[in-house]
């Protein structure tokens, strides 16, 4: 293939993700952390700001990246879940939380 060629494919190709993702509303989860009170690190509370309950996605991964934990959320429309220490997860500065649903763009939160 040419090289012409194999930049025009590649465009196309750039274009048509980037369509995919466009006309996806903001995901109406928000991450807020505390800390523990019961036990060790930080607690990530996930607030659904939509009155629909939604089940989403999450990937919990730890900042050395040697620790990750994915599986579904379901939150309540309007209310809020929390993960922590009770949970079997302890959030750290500089772990990340990224939630996905098809309905909604991802978004990828780092603990400050």
């Amino acid at each position: 293939m040419k090289f012409c060629e194999t930049l025009l494919i590649s465009l196309v190709f750039i274009l048509v993700l980037s369509g995919c993702t466009k006309d996806k509303p903001t995901m109406p989860v928000k991450v807020v952390t505390r800390d523990s009170l019961v036990g060790e690190g930080l607690v990530a509370q996930f607030h659904n700001e939509s009155p629909n309950k939604l089940v989403v996605q999450i990937v919990l991964q730890d900042k050395n990246e040697g620790n990750k934990h994915s599986g579904n959320l379901a939150i309540q429309g309007n209310s809020m879940r929390e993960i922590g220490w009770v949970e079997g997860w302890k959030f750290e500065s500089g772990d990340t939380i990224i939630i996905t649903h098809s309905d909604y763009k991802s978004i990828k939160y780092y603990i400050p």
